[in-house]
């Protein structure tokens, strides 16, 4: 039984973006190199590797080597509605099986486990002739990827060698680019403080430009692979831009792996009939499936979304994935946490309140999945996603956080105490 694509948008009070009678099919290129994770992993020893892995973006190298499905991506923008008034910019909605469904920074998170806290403004001023430029590329001013992709493979190990390959990973993989075109000279800098390297929001940088890639294919306002430096194609033609004038192939830039698993999430028989999974489950998601079989055809995609198919209006976490590690990040997206310089003992304090909060929202199911009974599953109706997904964990959240305040002010008073009885032994002294 089919279901009416135009009556699902409309009782939704949204319209499509794109017509929903062309189906013209459209080859979609991915700017995203998955093999340099394979370079990467066989560039580095041991000892350097573990240095990587430990980084905010090194989880990344346990992915599988997988497909990305343009027959996926553009049946899905097929079905992008437009968003309403109040709705989250970074946010894109989909009707999809007589139901709105949103991919936002949540979703986005629970996917990749990248960091999405913080401003993600990168300052580029002064970042040439930095000291990695300096020393393996002679201060140029100019760096392609391929560039980059030889001298790491010929520098020995070392925390440089390390360096240059996270700068490989955050343009070749997150940031897509094609090997002919420039790195992005800030990283160069931004990896010499690998500190706030690691605190930098690059998930959030990394959806932005996807969503970015995703809104100029369906509007057809320009060609997608003009994003970022390159020069305009006056040959360039809008790629979902309606019957006539749909482009038979486009560039796709930023990290589209982990909207595909997005999709293998909302719509089971999508994952059941085009995707594979690692067992025991995987988190972040994105390192749970991969797709080592033929792509999918259009047509087949299309069959299946036009039918009557179950949809998960809502991602929720599991119990496994709120105990994972990079839940952290995801639960503390919106909240600050005020840092201190206490002793060990006040860390671990710290560390168990931090614990606390990737533990919250305990009344969160987990439903079994049909085909295995290891997937994520989620509740059928979600009027407010935006607010409804994620009110509980604020709720619980600010409670911690007051308690972190309360602890921070014993503290402070503790260490007053402490330096008024140190002063008493001076004057003692004296």
């Amino acid at each position: 039984m089919s279901i009416t694509q135009e009556e699902c948008a409309s009782e939704q009070n949204r319209k499509y973006i794109h017509p929903q009678g062309d189906l013209t099919p459209s080859r979609v290129n991915s700017t995203s190199h998955l093999k340099i994770i394979q370079q990467i992993k066989g560039g580095l020893n041991d000892e350097y590797l573990e240095i990587f892995k430990k980084t905010s973006i090194g989880h990344l190298l346990n992915m599988e080597l997988t497909k990305l499905s343009g027959a996926i991506i553009n049946s899905l923008l097929r079905r992008v509605v437009e968003p309403l008034v109040g709705d989250n910019p970074d946010s894109m909605y989909f009707c999809i099986g007589g139901k709105v469904v949103k991919y936002g920074i949540w979703e986005s998170a629970l996917m990749t486990g990248l960091s999405f806290k913080g401003s993600d403004v990168i300052h580029s001023r002064g970042c040439a002739g930095t000291e990695l430029i300096n020393k393996y590329f002679l201060g140029s001013k100019s760096i392609k990827l391929e560039e980059l992709s030889r001298k790491f493979d010929s520098v020995q190990q070392s925390t440089d060698k390390v360096n240059l390959g996270l700068v490989l990973l955050l343009q070749g993989v997150l940031m897509g680019g094609e090997y002919a075109k420039d790195v992005n000279l800030a990283y160069f800098h931004m990896v010499e403080d690998i500190e706030k390297f690691n605190e930098f929001p690059w998930g959030k940088l990394c959806h932005r430009r996807m969503l970015i890639c995703f809104r100029t294919a369906v509007r057809g306002e320009k060609e997608v692979e003009q994003i970022g430096k390159s020069e305009p194609d006056p040959k360039g033609k809008s790629a979902i831009a309606g019957p006539g004038s749909f482009k038979s192939e486009y560039n796709l830039y930023g990290f589209p792996y982990g909207f595909q698993v997005w999709a293998f999430e909302i719509i089971p028989i999508l994952r059941k009939n085009f995707a594979s999974r690692l067992k025991p489950k995987q988190f972040p998601l994105v390192l749970h499936y991969f797709c080592d079989s033929k792509r999918p055809e259009s047509s087949a995609v299309e069959n299946i979304l036009t039918s009557k198919i179950e949809v998960l209006a809502c991602i929720k976490p599991t119990e496994g994935e709120m105990s994972s590690k990079h839940m952290g990040s995801v639960l503390l997206m919106f909240v600050d946490l005020s840092e201190s310089e206490d002793d060990d003992e006040d860390k671990a304090e710290e560390m168990e309140i931090s614990m606390e909060m990737q533990s919250a929202n305990e009344n969160w199911e987990a439903a079994k999945d049909k085909d295995d009974g290891s997937e994520t599953q989620a509740p059928q109706s979600c009027p407010n996603q935006d607010t409804q997904l994620l009110g509980e964990v604020f709720a619980q959240v600010k409670e911690l956080t007051s308690k972190v305040s309360r602890m921070d002010k014993e503290m402070s008073k503790f260490k007053e105490d402490d330096n008024r009885n140190n002063q008493a032994s001076i004057e003692i002294v004296i």
